[in-house]
């Protein structure tokens, strides 16, 4: 099972890519 901190970063940085 994937690590949820690691999940959460990706989720944060994709949310960053989509605010800009």
């Amino acid at each position: 099972m994937p690590n949820l901190t690691t999940i959460h970063s990706l989720i944060q940085n994709n949310n960053d890519n989509l605010t800009k």
